[in-house]
Parts: structure tokens; sequence; C-alpha cells
């Protein structure tokens, strides 16, 4: 599949019932499954439809996977606008800051980690998944770079703006192995959610500033 696919939005207040119900089993089916997994017919019984009424709505899986992808995306930036917003950034410290938006970004990461599983191994094999989550991230990282230069002088690199982006991607696949695809590394390695937040946090400042942050500090 090479282009995006369409999703056509029901008229009909039953059929977006319908569509949304569909929806919520695929979301839910994608919690214990992957993509491949997931299969119509149990999506269907899961969504109380019919197969004939599950593509009457909807072309296929593929389709289904770009609308969640698509509310995903929108979710993470409705999540994440107060706490990237520069004047915002402006009134804490680069540590504080940090720690908030960590913290925000592991709980959405924990919550939405089907979806998110199903986005990022779809977007390395559709180059219809892989052009919008490439704009996705292109954004995101301007977003994440510019809350942080707000404090350009506690960066300790000679290029804030390089350490800025290899610091968010530093954190990004920190949250995608420790979070999105926990299961392939080994038990001892799962951490709860403040130890989670804690780890990346000392990962990212220390990156950035040189030095461990205070509550590290021995």
């Amino acid at each position: 599949m090479t282009s995006t696919p369409t999703i056509a939005e029901p008229r009909q207040q039953r059929s977006r019932r319908t569509l949304q119900r569909i929806i919520d089993a695929f979301e839910q089916a994608l919690r214990d499954q992957t993509f491949e997994e997931v299969t119509v017919g149990a999506l269907c019984e899961r969504a109380g439809c019919s197969v004939g009424t599950f593509y009457g709505r909807v072309e296929s899986k593929d389709v289904l996977l770009e609308h969640v992808r698509r509310r995903v995306f929108d979710e993470v930036q409705a999540t994440l606008g107060a706490v990237l917003d520069p004047d915002h950034a402006k009134a804490r410290s680069l540590s504080a800051l940090l720690r908030e938006q960590i913290s925000v970004l592991v709980d959405f990461h924990t919550q939405r980690r089907g979806v998110l599983r199903a986005v990022m191994v779809q977007a390395r094999r559709q180059t219809a998944f892989a052009g919008p989550t490439r704009d996705f991230n292109t954004a995101l990282l301007h977003q994440v770079t510019q809350s942080w230069l707000v404090h350009r002088d506690a960066i300790a690199h000679s290029d804030p703006i390089i350490a800025a982006q290899q610091a968010t991607l530093m954190a990004a696949g920190y949250l995608r192995e420790s979070i999105v695809f926990a299961e392939l590394w080994p038990p001892q390695c799962a951490l709860d959610r403040n130890d989670r937040i804690n780890w990346l946090h000392h990962l990212v400042i220390t990156y950035l500033t040189g030095s461990a942050p205070k509550e590290d500090a021995s």
C-alpha cells in the first residue's frame, strides 16, 4: 500500500455509533494483540456487528488503523500542548519542565501502548503510514526542542539545538523500548511508573546539562 487510507465519515448517527464501536473494539484488541493477530471476525464479535457491517463502514484494517492513528496523534498534541508552550517553559526550570513533560509522555505511552505499537510497526512497513508519522514526528520534535531551548543557557553543548534534538530522540527511544515494546526485553528491565519517570528524567537532564539532577546527587 502506497497511498494514505481513506476514511469516509458516516452521515447517519446510527452508522457513526457503529463505527465508533468498531474503533473502540480495535483499540481494546490492540492492548493484548499485534495488528496482524487482530481478526475482522473477532473485532465484529467484540463490537457487536456483522462482518458485512464492518466492511460497510471500514474498507480494511489498514483504514481502521489510519483512523486510530489520526485520533492518537491528535490526542498527543492536545495532551502535550500546555507543557510544550514556550511561556509555560519559561516559568519553570529546565529540570522541572523535563519532569513534567516526561510524566505526561510516560502516562500516554502506557495508556495507548497497543495503538502506538501498531502504528510504529506499520510506519516501518508501509509508506502510507510512514509519511504521516514522519510529519508528526517532525512537528513534535520542533515543539519539544523549542520548549527546552527556552533554557538554552542551561544546555552544556556547543550546539544546544542539536543537543536538544538528540535528547528528544533519546527520550523517544526510551519510551518506545521501555513501554511500547517492553515485552521484548528481560523482565528485570521492567520498572513502575515513577521509576520510568525518574530514570528518563535523569538520562535527559544529565545529557543536556552535563550533571545529574540534584535529587540524584550523592
